[in-house]
């Protein structure tokens, strides 16, 4: 996310202290000179009601400094505190928002919530993104590549319940032993690593440790090769599901067979070479960021590594996210349909041909969904993401991403029910997933509901929209008004069309009912 992109402000308990207005996470100061009680809360809805409710938040904390959850989710990547869940809070007349204190102390790492405060499920793990002997960039960006990989090959199993990247990351730099970080995660079991280079490739340390017990049920020692990555993904995988059946009970995990797959790779597949395939997955780790810059790197990535394998299907499967997304941050979508689905064709080849290569890889079928979502190939989009979603039930991201294609399909209460599932898996999920519970909450009739999802949003300028619709259906004009003065500031060219153009959505009522909320809200 860039830096500048949300407001936040610093306010304090008392009320004859000014509230403190910030351009982003950059300008926060050290927490020492920050004055406590305070809290940092986001300004997605800016106003007096939103400060008075942060400052009586602060007043309820006695000594210490504390952030909103979506403010969290912004300062996760300084590295000079920790978080400590503190539970949920009611802001103003909006749903409850995450609180978490603010800890000084490095030491003390990211302090997760435990997951809905439930003790850990019977099949729950984690991967902690495996670290780097040495300080070499490379081999760090390896050995993070090579956990995604196996986290992914592990949410193939249906009876396991594998938090998704996002869950751990914040993790992946902490000093804590793996059993407590798993136990701050509310995961039974946490699989860590240790990385190093190798002439032949990529040498790893494995473990598995059982977080109640506070000790290692499973350790392995392994080469990555230079010639089958994704193998040695599955294997370790297999072998990681094997212990925690053994651990609990014989036949414990059922493995996920899609129908009519093939435990043999497609046509078109190739050995596979694992310098393209780490290349790969750190073009994905890339795209996370989703600026310009990060699309054009990802996208580089993948044709460096379909240079050294034209097969891969994760280099595939990248590159046609790729597109997509250069294609929605230019003027691509306004176009038209038809000239969607002659823009975005290589697209859909690069999609098509990593399902054929590599039939088993859920990434691939999930990349063909996007493509043919914003080509208005409805039914070809939720059969592929149906696909996926039997191939990984258990990947978070592929499951978020098919509720957003339900949402556009006219099916919102089945995206709830995805996204339900998504965020349990991932409580670290990123910004646009709150858009898209709040716009199913939005079609579906629960205008308040999406209210507190868009108050909890990072992005200002897709917080402001959804915003200023719920404000315009609740009734509160001035509200509404005040967002779409904001909205038409920041974007003089906005129309209600323009917009609705780079939506896809199936049902012309949906579309109909976006454009009465932004008409109400005063935009044109």
């Amino acid at each position: 996310m860039q830096q500048g992109t949300i407001e936040l402000a610093v306010v304090p308990a008392a009320a004859e202290l000014p509230a403190r207005r910030l351009a982003g996470p950059s300008e926060l100061p050290g927490l020492q000179s920050l004055p406590q009680p305070a809290v940092i809360g986001l300004l997605a809805s800016p106003g007096r009601a939103r400060v008075k409710a942060l400052r009586e938040i602060a007043a309820g904390l006695g000594q210490g400094l504390a952030v909103t959850g979506g403010a969290r989710e912004v300062l996760i990547d300084r590295r000079d505190c920790g978080f400590e869940y503190l539970g949920q809070w009611p802001l103003g007349t909006t749903a409850e928002t995450g609180l978490w204190r603010l800890h000084a102390d490095t030491a003390a790492a990211p302090m997760l919530p435990q997951l809905r405060n439930r003790q850990p499920a019977e099949l729950s793990l984690a991967v902690l993104p495996f670290r780097a002997l040495g300080a070499e960039a490379g081999t760090r960006d390896a050995a993070w590549a090579v956990s995604e990989a196996v986290t992914a090959a592990l949410s193939r199993f249906r009876s396991l319940d594998v938090l998704a990247r996002g869950a751990a990351w914040a993790w992946r730099l902490s000093p804590l032993p793996a059993f407590e970080i798993g136990h701050r995660l509310g995961v039974r079991y946490l699989l860590d690593g240790l990385a190093r280079p190798d002439p032949a490739g990529l040498r790893l340390d494995l473990s598995l440790a059982e977080t109640a017990g506070a000790r290692t049920i499973w350790t392995e020692r392994c080469l990555c090769p230079a010639e089958d990555l994704r193998g040695l993904a599955r294997e370790v995988a297999g072998e990681v599901a094997a212990a925690v059946t053994h651990h609990l009970q014989r036949d414990a995990v059922e493995h996920a067979t899609p129908d009519g797959a093939a435990a043999a790779a497609g046509p078109d597949a190739t050995g596979g070479d694992a310098r393209a395939h780490l290349i790969a997955l750190q073009g994905a780790l890339r795209l996370r960021g989703m600026t310009g810059d990060d699309i054009d790197a990802a996208a580089a990535l993948a044709d460096t590594a379909l240079a050294l394998d034209p097969h891969l299907a994760p280099a595939l499967a990248l590159r046609a996210r790729c597109a997509v997304l250069g294609w929605l941050r230019g003027s691509g979508p306004l176009a038209g349909a038809e000239a969607a689905r002659t823009a975005l064709a290589p697209a859909a080849g690069d999609a098509s041909h990593a399902t054929r290569a590599d039939p088993l890889d859920a990434r691939g079928f999930a990349a063909l969904g996007l493509v043919a979502l914003y080509r208005r190939d409805f039914d070809a989009a939720r059969a592929a993401y149906d696909r996926a979603m039997s191939l990984n039930p258990g990947d978070a991201e592929i499951l978020a991403e098919a509720a957003r294609a339900r949402l556009y399909l006219g099916q919102a209460e089945q995206a709830l029910e995805l996204m339900d599932r998504a965020v349990r898996l991932d409580p670290f999920y990123p910004d646009d997933w709150l858009w898209t519970i709040g716009a199913a909450h939005l079609a579906s009739g629960r205008s308040r509901d999406a209210l507190g999802a868009a108050l909890r949003m990072q992005h200002a300028p897709a917080a402001r929209l959804l915003a200023a619709c719920c404000h315009a259906l609740l009734g509160d004009a001035p509200a509404a008004e005040a967002l779409a003065a904001e909205i038409r500031a920041e974007t003089p060219g906005f129309r209600i069309a323009g917009w609705l153009a780079t939506q896809p959505m199936r049902e012309a009522g949906d579309a109909a009912r976006w454009a009465e909320a932004l008409s109400l809200a005063g935009l044109r």
